[in-house]
């Protein structure tokens, strides 16, 4: 199946929507793909936005708002599953619900950075001051049954230490 037009799910008024879209736009273009925005604010009007763009979607990704990694991703599951519409997203949550992968920040590890640089700031240090730290490398999540289901067979050579499986 050829990708040529991704349904980039976002929730509506997030703040970061705008970035995160000209960032995935511009990975698209570079594969020879277009990207179509569905913005929604809760998932009633998701479940709208993805009945209006219709077939012209060969594949959805979920950004990592509220909305798209909760109650958005079962909705964009439920329209795409029987559609066989591959579901891509950045979390570990939608992946766990049957979207079929993502590359994922552990969000444990990026949950105890955040803490050490509060605690650093309550203790007197300038925020200015601290490195910025990102927890790398994100490891690649892939839904065993969403790719079962989409008739998608991952080869033992592409596992490794940065794969996981969900099944």
């Amino acid at each position: 199946r050829e990708i040529r037009r991704i349904g980039v799910c976002v929730r509506a008024g997030e703040p970061d929507a705008r970035l995160f879209l000209e960032e995935i736009r511009a990975m698209a273009l570079k594969q020879g793909a277009d990207v179509l925005r569905l913005e929604a604010s809760d998932p009633s009007a998701l479940s709208r936005a993805l009945s209006e763009a219709g077939p012209a979607v060969d594949a959805f990704y979920l950004s990592c708002d509220e909305l798209m990694q909760g109650d958005g991703a079962e909705v964009v599951i439920d329209y795409a599953t029987p559609r066989s519409i591959p579901i891509l997203s950045c979390g570990a949550r939608a992946i766990e619900k049957g979207a079929l992968s993502g590359a994922v920040v552990d969000e444990e590890l990026t949950g105890r950075m955040a803490g050490a640089h509060a605690a650093q700031i309550l203790s007197g240090r300038a925020p200015t001051s601290l490195q910025t730290l990102t927890a790398n490398p994100p490891r690649l999540l892939i839904n065993r049954s969403a790719a079962r289901a989409l008739g998608t067979r991952i080869p033992p050579t592409f596992m490794g230490e940065e794969v996981s499986v969900y099944e």
